[in-house]
């Protein structure tokens, strides 16, 4: 009954955090900057000035999304960012090069979990089967807890990541003077909803 109500509450606190990350990004994904920017822009100015070396930004699939590829040195970003002149477009392009000058000051941390990942994979795929088990055989539980409490070390890790990536381009855009108290300040708040998804899937179990 405990678990039962456990899994409730981590359900809901990720639909919670899902809603708020999307009403979110709907509301500054309308709102452009003083700028006049586009997200593409900002990616290339931001790399520039910080002196991020060999790092390309293109267009990807998707919408409302951006990655970083650190064996490619790429900034991904879908088409409504690149090419997009809103808050939400500038967070998300500069959240991107805040990754890449993560990576390029601590590379081994990103090699780490890139590494790891595999594993945390299979570790969370065995969850449930591990819980499964531990039905029939009562001494498997020190495996589940050990599995579980990998999982959320990885994702505690990518928590870290995410974070430092949005504490950096915060700092980035500060220091590029180009966008006023309240720009930063709704930036922020949009970067805050995207890093309470990664929170909330802590106790996801699910490594993505």
């Amino acid at each position: 009954m405990t678990l039962l109500f456990g899994v409730c509450i981590i359900f809901i606190l990720r639909k919670v955090a899902s809603w708020h990350f999307e009403k979110t990004m709907d509301r500054w994904s309308y709102i452009n900057t003083h700028a006049g920017a586009t997200g593409a822009e900002v990616a290339e100015c931001l790399i520039q000035r910080n002196n991020i070396q060999a790092t390309r930004v293109h267009i990807t699939e998707g919408v409302k999304t951006g990655a970083y590829s650190r064996y490619g040195k790429t900034i991904l970003l879908s088409k409504d960012i690149y090419d997009g002149r809103s808050v939400a477009a500038i967070a998300i392009a500069a959240h991107e090069v805040g990754h890449s000058e993560c990576d390029r000051d601590n590379g081994m941390i990103m090699y780490a979990r890139f590494c790891l990942v595999p594993f945390g994979i299979i570790l969370s795929k065995s969850v449930p089967i591990l819980l499964v088990m531990y039905f029939f055989i009562s001494g498997i539980i020190y495996f589940l807890v050990a599995a579980i409490l990998a999982v959320m070390c990885l994702q505690l890790m990518s928590v870290w990541i995410e974070h430092d990536a949005s504490r950096r381009a915060l700092k980035m855009l500060k220091e590029a003077r180009k966008y006023n108290a309240s720009e930063i300040r709704a930036i922020k708040k949009t970067l805050n909803a995207a890093l309470m998804t990664y929170i909330v899937n802590v106790f996801n179990l699910k490594i993505v």
